[in-house]
């Protein structure tokens, strides 16, 4: 007894399901009496293709081909019961050649079939070559079958038939009458099996074909495998019992993962991700199926009719896309596009299936929970939301107060601060009149979050500098002023760059793309990264005021306004502090006497900041 598949091959054209178009246009050509040189069929695995291609050839030769262009509707073609249509069944027929152009790809191949089509057809009126699999021709067979394949012989005709149409040569393409076969929807199908279980007295039940279909993947011939698997599996196909025998991913279990996704229940999660279904079949295949699930979410959710599904899964999808929204399902795919790469990678798929799951499920449950309002008032709330606002918009001008953190480093590698004290001394002593703004800590805070949060962010960002290959950029990320802002779209991180890294941000605009993935995968949320420029004195910690400077508080204690007289005595001493702290960093550097100062070019001083060292070697300017 043969398999389901070749026993239950389609004969004729009503036959065939799913592929309505192709039918009607191979029927029309007999109908009308207008055959091509060749016709080649494509499309994806179990869609049709060479049995479609073996009824047309039938058709060809029957005996009733004539009567059918008269009365179509009364003489069928083929017929199945002429001596030519017999012997297409049998496999007989002298005029058939089915040719698997994955073992005969030669040129010497070719020239053999080539020979062969100048003979007359001996019992039908067309000598046919079946080519299967022809895009596994080599350049050269093809090459050699252009001619033959534009103008044939009259009594000729060649039907090729291929998987991947991409590797078939534009050079064939342009000869051939195309025909481009669809994967088959999921209710014709459904209804077919129903109809052949029916026919053969088998006993089956909804569930079971509904996960017979849905691993199908619109392949017919994949679906009848795994009908008779389940029959091989059990004497009674009862969809409970057989459902434990599958070894593929169900479709009622990928929703049920999604459902539970959602709803941010990590047990639940982990309980169907360690199941003995879902550890008998791949990982990838898992990840495949939910992303395919996910897509006829989105889909749904924006009115798309999806042919994929049975009646029973559009009511559960149905049912998903009322109680959830297209931000959370879009979150998911995305999170699940970003570790993509990093599942192919991982030597432990399962143990990563798990870990993708179970932040899915975190992000989930702390989305949906309400945030605690920050204990400000009013007007302090207010000019939190507009810092917020500024710092997610890239507004410089919020970012350029902002004090960098301490202990940056000077040109040649040295804790900087007091010469940058200073300097600063230098520039309030000069200054006339100057005016400072200090915000309160309240107004200042953008986003209060639980300490725990900021923690793991922390621990989040010293895992990503740690995991920089180039030196290069992991003193950069060291080395600039990290500012966050975590809300309800995602993560704004912005890097405060100082002065002496400021050649080299460039850098960050090459590494954006890739620092946002590796960002994206450790936080669990969309992270916008951009950097801002500090000016040299907005780099500086503010200097210690005089204590001639008259303060002038205003009301409610948010802003203090220092002014500052000029001074010239104050000039003059600072100008010695700065001459004394000058010298003092000129003697600690070993210097030979008798070498000569260096003349260094901006991109050597820059190096020389971030790797401090002693130039050994300098060469003279030819001119």
């Amino acid at each position: 007894m043969q398999n389901f598949a070749r026993s239950w091959r389609p004969k004729n054209f009503e036959e065939v399901i799913g592929q309505e178009l192709a039918v009607s246009l191979l029927k029309n050509s007999l109908y009308r009496c207008r055959f091509f040189p060749v016709y080649l069929f494509s499309g994806q695995r179990g869609c049709g293709k060479t049995t479609l291609a073996r009824i047309f050839s039938a058709a060809l030769n029957c005996s009733q081909l004539a009567l059918f262009q008269e009365q179509p509707h009364q003489h069928p073609v083929p017929c199945g019961s002429c001596r030519s249509c017999l012997s297409m069944l049998e496999g007989v027929h002298p005029d058939f050649h089915e040719i698997d152009a994955a073992s005969h790809t030669g040129v010497d191949h070719v020239r053999s079939i080539i020979e062969t089509t100048l003979l007359l057809p001996q019992l039908g009126s067309k000598k046919i070559y079946l080519i299967d699999e022809a895009h596994m021709l080599s350049k050269a067979a093809f090459n050699a079958l252009l001619k033959t394949l534009e103008e044939p012989v009259a009594t000729t005709l060649f039907l090729l038939v291929t998987t991947d149409i991409q590797k078939i040569i534009d050079t064939v393409k342009s000869r051939c009458f195309q025909i481009f076969l669809k994967p088959i929807a999921a209710q014709p199908m459904f209804d077919y099996l129903s109809r052949k279980c029916a026919q053969e007295a088998l006993p089956h039940d909804q569930i079971l074909l509904e996960d017979v279909i849905s691993g199908a993947e619109g392949s017919l011939r994949d679906a009848l495998n795994r009908l008779e698997r389940q029959l091989l599996a059990r004497d009674s196909l009862d969809g409970q019992n057989s459902s434990a025998m599958s070894e593929q991913w169900s479709t009622g279990d990928g929703f049920a993962l999604i459902e539970v996704l959602l709803d941010g229940k990590s047990p639940d999660a982990l309980k169907l991700v360690r199941s003995d279904r879902a550890e008998r079949a791949a990982v990838t295949d898992v990840w495949r199926t939910l992303m395919d699930q996910l897509r006829m979410l989105l889909l749904a959710h924006h009115g798309v009719a999806l042919s994929e599904l049975v009646s029973s899964e559009s009511e559960r999808v149905s049912n998903i896309v009322r109680r959830t929204s297209a931000a959370q399902i879009i979150r998911i795919m995305e999170r699940l596009f970003a570790a993509e790469q990093l599942l192919v990678k991982t030597t432990h798929p399962q143990i990563f299936l798990e870990m993708i799951v179970a932040q899915l499920t975190a992000t989930a449950a702390s989305s949906s929970e309400p945030i605690p309002p920050t204990p400000a008032s009013s007007k302090q709330t207010q000019l939190s939301r507009q810092n917020q606002k500024n710092d997610l918009s890239g507004d410089s001008s919020a970012r350029r107060s902002q004090t960098p953190r301490e202990g940056s480093f000077d040109r040649m590698g040295e804790v900087g601060p007091p010469q940058q004290h200073v300097q600063q001394q230098k520039a309030e002593a000069t200054t006339p009149v100057m005016t400072t703004t200090i915000e309160s800590e309240a107004a200042v805070t953008v986003k209060q979050e639980p300490a725990n949060s900021k923690d793991s962010t922390d621990a989040a960002w010293e895992s990503f500098v740690a995991r920089a290959q180039d030196p290069l950029h992991r003193t950069l990320l060291q080395q600039s002023t990290k500012k966050m802002v975590v809300n309800g779209q995602g993560v704004a991180i912005t890097l405060l760059v100082p002065p002496s890294l400021q050649l080299f941000c460039d850098l960050i605009d090459g590494m954006k793309a890739t620092w946002e993935q590796e960002l994206r995968v450790l936080y669990g949320a969309k992270v916008v990264l951009h950097y801002e420029k500090i000016a040299g004195e907005a780099a500086r910690p503010s200097a210690p005021r005089s204590a001639a400077s008259s303060m002038v508080a205003q009301s409610g204690g948010s802003t203090v306004r220092t002014q500052v007289d000029h001074r010239s005595s104050s000039s003059t001493a600072l100008g010695g502090q700065s001459e004394a702290f000058n010298q003092k960093q000129k003697n600690n550097r070993t210097v030979a006497k008798e070498e000569k100062p260096a003349v260094v070019d901006e991109v050597t001083k820059k190096i020389l900041e971030l790797f401090p060292g002693v130039v050994t070697q300098i060469k003279d300017n030819p001119s």
